[in-house]
């Protein structure tokens, strides 16, 4: 057991710090499964703007500004 000013800490397998998924063996499988969870559900409410008829400057900016952010954030890691 690890103690912390008299608490116990608890041991987990994985934790989200700063939008970043950690495992505990250390692999970005559970990272990455998440980040495409979100990118399914972007891209899909882009394709029901599309049948919308949004105007493509309009769909650019929502992918520049909702879809194109989640897929680089971290991405240098």
């Amino acid at each position: 057991m690890l103690f912390f000013c008299n608490n116990i800490v608890k041991q987990v397998h994985s934790f989200k710090l700063l939008g970043v998924i950690i495992d505990d063996d250390r692999k970005w499988s559970m990272h990455v499964n998440t980040i495409c969870s979100k990118e399914s559900s972007r891209l899909h409410f882009l394709k029901v703007l599309k049948r919308c008829s949004l105007s493509t400057s309009d769909l650019l900016y929502f992918y520049a500004s909702a879809v194109r952010p989640l897929l680089e954030y971290v991405c240098p890691a």
